[in-house]
């Protein structure tokens, strides 16, 4: 860098060390590890990247959360994940189904979307929920 002069090297470090600082600084929010609104009952639902793209991934994060809440009511809940793998020729296919079966007794069930957090380093999308 000897074709800059002092100025230029003092701005140029002092640039790529806010650049690197910036990149590094991003925190998760408190809630992932805290979850907890007063008087509700909240639970966090996470998924990474799906192969359905980003509004899978967005679902699944959300019945996870939801399937929290509903087993701190007391509910049942049977998540269950299959996955299915066909081969024909040198062509091949593999699928992931998710699904929840929740069995209640006369209890209705129900939760609003509180917060979103997507890591970009990661590309996990977060969810908190509460229910009333």
């Amino acid at each position: 860098m000897s074709y800059l002069n002092k100025n230029n090297r003092i701005f140029f470090f002092v640039f790529t060390a806010i650049i690197l600082f910036c990149s590094c600084a991003v925190k998760p929010p408190g809630w992932i590890m805290d979850p907890f609104i007063k008087d509700k009952i909240c639970a966090v639902g996470v998924c990474g990247p799906h192969i359905n793209g980003f509004h899978a991934q967005r679902y699944t994060a959300i019945s996870r959360a939801f399937d929290e809440i509903a087993r701190q009511k007391g509910v049942t809940v049977d998540a269950n994940s299959e996955h299915s793998f066909a081969s024909i020729g040198q062509n091949s296919v593999s699928q992931l189904s998710e699904y929840s079966v929740q069995t209640t007794t006369g209890q209705v069930v129900s939760a609003k979307l509180y917060d979103t957090w997507l890591d970009r380093k990661t590309n996990m999308f977060y969810v908190r929920m509460y229910s009333e």
